[in-house]
């Protein structure tokens, strides 16, 4: 039943990237009744733009994808975790040059911004972008979609800048909830948080040769709170991840 639901739920994103993605472009693209419709949609998408403080669950699970099976172990971060006969030194492995286990992927505070939410024309409140409130992160900001009910994806093998050596891949992604409240605002509540790194086993393990066709996700939970407004410091690029058309910059 477990597995049904974890399917469900990752069908529900995969349908939701899709839709918002096309939904971005309509509106910059569409005219006469579909452009009305899709204005008047945009209406309803709350504004989910503040700074938020993020708590991490320690938990980890790291799946090893190798000659076709799937192993997955549960563990601590900081631990040797034996996956499928691979051990996998978290400490070591996310030490590497473009490497990072998932809690480093949100520092203690991260900003949330809709670059679009407020224009007159053409808004496109779905695309959103999240900016790493730290000096020391190493990918300061990446993008993604949220919708009215609040669903909240972003794709973290999309860097804005090059990727290093071992960078993450296309299918690294973070999802979570905002909590609306019974009129659908949002609550300030960010829950059911879930960040999904992956690697290409090639990079990590760089001397074995049966790693070269593996991948190695490390997947681990938070919930957040929002503490104020948003406020992007001056060292951030105030430009948005995403263009108005949902284009990677």
């Amino acid at each position: 039943m477990k597995n049904n639901i974890q399917w469900f739920l990752s069908f529900r994103r995969a349908i939701s990237v899709f839709v918002l993605a096309l939904l971005g472009l309509l509106i910059t693209g569409a005219e006469g009744g579909c452009g009305a419709a899709v204005e008047a949609a945009a209406e309803e998408v709350p504004d989910f733009r503040g700074t938020y403080q993020i708590n991490h669950d320690d938990a980890v699970t790291v799946t090893l994808v190798l000659g076709g099976a799937e192993y997955i172990e549960e563990g601590i971060q900081g631990q040797i975790i034996d996956v499928g006969g691979v051990e996998i030194d978290m400490d070591e492995v996310c030490g590497f040059d473009g490497v990072h286990c998932p809690s480093e992927v949100y520092w203690s505070e991260m900003g949330l911004d809709q670059p679009y939410f407020d224009r007159e024309e053409g808004k496109n409140p779905w695309l959103v972008k999240v900016l790493n409130l730290s000096t020391y992160a190493d990918q300061l900001e990446v993008g993604g979609l949220v919708n009215r009910q609040g669903d909240l994806t972003l794709l973290l093998g999309l860097m804005t800048t090059d990727a290093p050596p071992c960078g993450p891949l296309g299918a690294s992604v973070s999802t979570a909830d905002f909590v609306l409240d019974l009129d659908g605002e949002p609550t300030g509540k960010i829950v059911n948080g879930r960040i999904k790194i992956s690697y290409a086993g090639g990079c990590l393990f760089p001397n074995d040769d049966a790693m070269a066709g593996a991948t190695v996700s490390f997947q681990t939970e938070f919930t957040g709170q929002r503490i104020g407004p948003l406020s992007i410091p001056d060292y951030l690029d105030e430009l948005p991840t995403f263009d108005e058309n949902g284009e990677p910059i």
